[in-house]
């Protein structure tokens, strides 16, 4: 099935197995502002084709389908009397177990089946020797969540560690919630969870429609790391917390070695009064002090409050580091290197920490000029043939590698004519949502302002104040955001030289400085004489949080055209070419 690459391409494919069918085409809903109601794009689930047969279109072509290994059903439902046991002695039925077509392999090892409608996906075994249990998954096997099957059309889903806890919370009776696990269990805490939701990226559409989601992880550090992690991408304004009984790790645990069916039916009662109080995740704008609050404050009262996050640089981190949910505005002259800034940082924050960037850069178009770009930040080498300091395939392919890892663009379909619509905040920001919950990004950048379409109406401070209140609200559920604004039009000084532009020098200027957190100027001085001239000035106007983020004032850089990166003036310092993660330095310094 090509399910998921139809998704990718825009294709409101839905989801099934094999066949042909009529959807709609996503670059004629694009040509008609999103009013396109007409099927007229034929979809193939068994060859990946795919063709408008409108007559202004042409969209067609094959959408490339990963590969992954598919396990063979053999259909080992008739279980062994030890397995029985086992899952009697975890209060399962065996109605339950021939519901979810729970199987052993050959040798009678336990076998968890993971389904996407009548597809056999995955298999997880779990093996038990000397008392010890192991679990493997089948090798090149597509990820996905456990219970797939019970997202289609439901409203409401339960979110669990493992696949023990959805069998006990299907024995609830839930006729209209899903009920779904992550296949890898819990990461540990502060380890990059990436591959451990992986399985959430072939059901991120299907996520995307649910809209309560009841989380019942495990109680221990691992657990609440998940829920937190889960939280973090498919929004807490969804969550509800379900809290379990005292001293109960898990689901199953309140069914566990219970000796009759009487005891087992009064665990599920049980679970479903914990479902039904659970308490909802609170929603950024409504705060009480409640003992999570006061336990958080009282040891920011001991400990100190968390800096901003490094970026790395011995002097410039003294001036700017970045902090969750804050807005940052770059700007500066057209030409003085803002946006490549931009991308020094993100490759920076992505290289150190395993940050992802979602960016809206309708000027570096088509996108493979902006991978390049970040390809030749990362490696130091150009990518473009005949260049003196040109990489080699090898390292080429390294750089590849990095940014599919790290960064995902975010363009507008061109119309059949080949013009590129402007798109709205409200257009970009659905697609940032998009790959937060099917990625994880860390951070989105919007470079620049001006080439996203406003209605600005008569007043365009009005509306600013209204639009940039919008995406304050936005960005707090990501770890930064970073736009660009130009200056309007600037006019040069007696020595005909522009000057540094201010934070009053945008358009609607006032209310720009007003609403972000943060404001970064890029200012090449000496490029009226000499546009190969290397030195620049970053000087930060605007920091909101200048206890924990940095201050006000100017670092000197000086740029590197081969290697297409920014130095320290001075002691000729960049991050990436002698740090990989966090250094010892700045966990001793407070810099600020």
């Amino acid at each position: 099935m090509y399910y998921n690459e139809f998704r990718k391409l825009g294709i409101d494919a839905p989801n099934r197995t094999g066949g042909q069918v009529k959807t709609t085409c996503p670059r004629c809903t694009e040509r008609k502002g999103g009013r396109n109601k007409d099927k007229d794009l034929s979809i193939n689930f068994d060859t990946g084709a795919y063709k408008c047969h409108s007559a202004k279109c042409d969209f067609q072509g094959y959408a490339l389908k990963k590969e992954y290994a598919r396990p063979q059903w053999h259909n080992r439902t008739n279980l062994p009397a030890h397995v029985v046991k086992y899952f009697e002695s975890r209060g399962i039925s065996q109605k339950t177990l021939k519901e979810f077509r729970i199987s052993v392999d050959e040798k009678g090892n336990l076998q968890f089946n993971y389904w996407r409608a009548d597809m056999l996906v995955n298999v997880k075994t779990r093996y038990e020797r000397d008392g010890k249990k192991t679990y493997s998954q089948h090798s090149g096997a597509e990820k996905i969540v456990y219970n797939y099957n019970s997202l289609i059309g439901r409203k409401k889903c339960i979110i669990v560690e493992g696949e023990m806890d959805v069998l006990t919370w299907h024995q609830v009776g839930l006729s209209d919630c899903a009920i779904i696990s992550v296949d890898q269990g819990a990461p540990a805490p502060g380890q990059r969870s990436d591959g451990k939701l992986e399985c959430f990226a072939a059901c991120a559409d299907q996520l995307d429609a649910i809209e309560e989601f009841y989380l019942c992880t495990d109680k221990d550090a691992p657990g609440v790391y998940l829920q937190e992690e889960i939280i973090n991408r498919v929004g807490a304004h969804r969550c509800f917390i379900v809290d379990l009984p005292e001293g109960v790790k898990d689901a199953n645990q309140v069914i566990d070695q219970r000796e009759s069916p009487y005891e087992v039916e009064v665990g599920l009662e049980t679970l479903r009064r914990q479902l039904e109080g659970a308490r909802p995740v609170p929603i950024p704008g409504i705060h009480e002090l409640d003992k999570e609050v006061q336990e958080r404050m009282e040891e920011y009262f001991r400990e100190g409050r968390p800096l901003g996050k490094s970026l790395l640089y011995r002097e410039f981190s003294n001036y700017f580091s970045v902090m969750k949910g804050e807005i940052t505005l770059f700007s500066g002259l057209p030409g003085d290197g803002k946006s490549q800034f931009i991308r020094q940082l993100a490759v920076i924050l992505a290289k150190s920490y395993g940050w992802k960037f979602a960016f809206y850069a309708p000027e570096d178009f088509p996108v493979d000029m902006f991978y390049d770009d970040i390809i030749h930040i990362y490696m130091a080498k150009s990518p473009y043939k005949g260049h003196e300091n040109q990489m080699s395939p090898e390292e080429y392919q390294q750089g590849i590698g990095f940014v599919r890892s790290h960064f995902f663009c975010i363009y507008p379909v061109p119309d059949k004519e080949g013009k590129i619509p402007l798109p709205t905040n409200e257009w970009i920001n659905k697609r940032i949502s998009f790959l937060k919950l099917k990625h994880g990004v860390n951070c989105y950048v919007k470079d620049p302002w001006n080439k996203i379409y406003h209605d600005i109406g008569h007043r365009e401070d009005q509306y600013l104040a209204l639009e940039l209140s919008k995406e304050k609200f936005f960005a707090a559920q990501y770890d930064l955001a970073w736009y660009v604004a130009h200056p309007h039009k600037m006019h040069k000084d007696n020595d005909g030289k522009y000057p540094k532009p201010g934070p009053y020098d945008l358009s609607g200027g006032a209310m720009w400085y007003n609403q972000i957190d943060n404001m970064v100027v890029v200012y090449r001085p000496n490029k009226h004489q000499d546009k190969t001239d290397k030195m620049v000035e970053v000087e930060t106007v605007k920091i909101k949080k200048q206890k924990l983020v940095g201050k006000l004032g100017q670092c000197d850089f000086w740029y590197d055209f081969r290697k297409n990166r920014y130095y320290e003036h001075g002691d000729d310092h960049n991050p990436l070419e002698d740090v990989t993660q966090v250094p010892e330095w700045y966990e001793e310094e407070v810099p600020f």
